[in-house]
């Protein structure tokens, strides 16, 4: 019997057909992970992009609080001058008593006061 003996060509054709294998491989891999990178990526937009959701919502919650109590105190302070352009004889007295009346409505009312030709004549201050 004979043997067969290796040539050159069988040589090169088989590492060309490693080469080649490799080569897949190597790409098969780099796929894989832009498409675990890819996926990775868009979860933690996702994750980002409801996290800001939850923040903007949070944050408009406080905001209509806060305007809220601007608006109330707005409210109050807009009472006091129909009362005392109803009542334009008015006293120090009859004012403490009513702006005390509307302080007690609100904890972020510091004092209340009011002028008569442009001169503070009236005033009730945070005690």
């Amino acid at each position: 019997m004979q043997q067969a003996v290796p040539s050159a060509l069988d040589k090169v054709a088989r590492r060309s057909a490693r080469v080649g294998f490799i080569y897949n491989v190597v790409i098969s891999v780099m796929v894989f992970m832009f498409a675990v990178i890819s996926v990775e990526f868009w979860l933690y937009q996702q994750a980002h992009d409801q996290e800001v959701k939850d923040v903007r919502n949070a944050l408009l919650a406080y905001r209509s609080r806060i305007e809220l109590k601007v608006t109330q105190n707005v409210d109050l302070s807009h009472g006091l001058t129909t009362y005392i352009s109803l009542n334009p004889d008015l006293t120090q007295d009859q004012f403490s008593r009513f702006a005390s009346q509307l302080k007690a409505k609100s904890p972020h009312i510091l004092n209340f006061g009011a002028a008569r030709n442009w001169v503070i004549s009236m005033c009730i201050l945070r005690t």
